[in-house]
């Protein structure tokens, strides 16, 4: 899945944000490949995903492109909030995308976002309030698994009524956690 030399030049795009400086790299899909804060630019802690990088569409995040809790310029390492805005064109949130990103509390994901993939965001031992818009309408096995200190998920009401997301659209062990206090809010399967 390399691309040849000619077409990773003609896709290579940078994201700079008002507070930090972050360079990311999308292919001709609109996937970010790679995101890396950027050298000398201050610990990324909130992450909203740009709708647009230049004249392309951001349609999804490949596994990995955060790079990982170990990577020094990683900006899955100190994400402490993600942000998929309403107008974003993601509709699918990958397998393990956020998998394991230790400092993440917070997720808002904006009515684009249809599916949540398996263990997309499993392991991420400090997150603590999740908020999922309307257009969801499936969650991938083990997607919330091991998140010990999640109190809170939220799902705005499905914007194809309650029957476009039923109970057999959650995978299994999606919300497999040991927390004692998870309460989820939201109008789901309508049968």
């Amino acid at each position: 899945k390399y691309m040849s030399n000619r077409l990773f030049q003609s896709v290579i795009q940078q994201m700079k944000d008002a507070i930090e400086r972050v360079i990311g790299v999308i292919d001709e899909n609109g996937e970010i490949v790679s995101c890396r804060k950027a050298t000398g630019a201050a610990p990324s802690t909130v992450f909203s995903i740009p709708s647009s990088v230049g004249e392309r569409t951001v349609t999804g995040i490949k596994e990995g492109a955060l790079g990982t809790a170990e990577d020094a310029d990683s900006v899955i390492k100190t994400m402490t909030e993600l942000i998929v805005p309403d107008g974003c064109e993601i509709a699918n949130l990958g397998d393990n995308v956020f998998k394991g990103a230790p400092a993440l509390e917070k997720v808002t994901l904006g009515d684009s976002v249809q599916t949540i993939g398996m263990s997309t965001f499993a392991n991420c031992g400090e997150l603590e309030s999740v908020q999922i818009g309307s257009g969801v309408t499936a969650i991938g096995a083990s997607a919330f698994e091991n998140c010990d200190d999640l109190i809170e998920i939220s799902f705005d009401n499905p914007a194809g009524g309650a029957a476009s997301f039923p109970l057999a659209n959650i995978g299994e062990s999606a919300f497999s956690t040991k927390s004692p206090e998870l309460t989820i809010y939201g109008l789901i399967d309508g049968s």
